[in-house]
């Protein structure tokens, strides 16, 4: 739990985390409001990031062994 208090006044939670049964991050709560949930791989990759109002899928393939993210990614790619 994050929280503040300016010049005395009463504590305010900026954002609360829960945890899965792995240690990764299951869901995060800002203001009290925007729930974000994640959702991960058997890898413990994450695949999933969701809210009220945004959703993003990550995708992964496997190609001669080494992970490449599908087109359109930011992440590198190993070439042999």
């Amino acid at each position: 739990m994050v929280s503040y208090a300016i010049n005395g006044s009463a504590k305010r939670v900026l954002s609360t985390t829960e945890y899965d049964d792995y240690g990764r991050i299951a869901k995060q709560t800002l203001l009290g409001k925007e729930c974000i949930n994640n959702t991960y791989n058997i890898r413990s990759w994450k695949t999933e990031i969701s809210s009220k109002n945004f959703t993003q899928t990550l995708v992964y393939n496997k190609a001669n062994g080494f992970v490449i993210p599908e087109p359109h990614s930011t992440m590198a790619i190993y070439q042999p």
